[in-house]
């Protein structure tokens, strides 16, 4: 079982489908399974319940995950920062780290900052510097990972080498 983590944009679900049609693995995008549990889109669980409310459905949710090989986890990019989360997904499954550019996530974020919650509201310098302050908070928990890519390419081997 492997974990995606890294910062927003930075291609976690895209990369947890492309494994999902390349190897017939089971992708999951976690935030898409906290959609279906509380039936409202992650923008609204945000702006109604708020972050510490979403942060404590999201822990609980990557828990009732079943456990098994060959199953690929897109989580959220605060996911390990929360609830010892990242300390859970280091015991049961591999953690891989996706190292984007902040450039480029900035690029990405620019082009669909409506469906990002934290960004809606931003400017684009706002945006860039919130993006670089995340970064420094959240790299601590992200380093911890088992692996560290900065290509998507990158998971092709890691799959490989990795037995469970």
């Amino acid at each position: 079982m492997f974990f995606l983590i890294g910062m927003p944009a930075s291609g976690k679900s895209t990369l947890a489908r492309k494994v999902k049609s390349q190897y017939k693995w089971q992708a999951i995008d976690l935030d898409e399974e906290i959609e279906k549990i509380l039936q409202k889109p992650i923008l609204q669980i945000f702006a109604k319940e708020g972050e510490p409310f979403f942060r404590k459905i999201e822990a609980e949710t990557l828990r009732k995950i079943p456990i098994r090989s060959q199953k690929i986890i897109a989580t959220g990019g605060g996911t390990p920062c929360f609830h010892q989360n990242l300390d859970y997904m280091l015991g049961v499954g591999k953690v891989v780290f996706l190292d984007v550019p902040l450039s480029v996530l900035l690029e990405r974020i620019l082009s669909q900052k409506q469906q990002r919650p934290m960004f809606a509201q931003k400017t684009a310098s706002q945006i860039q510097d919130f993006l670089e302050k995340l970064y420094q908070e959240r790299l601590p928990f992200y380093k911890k990972a088992h692996f560290r890519i900065t290509e998507c390419n990158e998971i092709e081997k890691i799959i490989e080498d990795v037995s469970f």
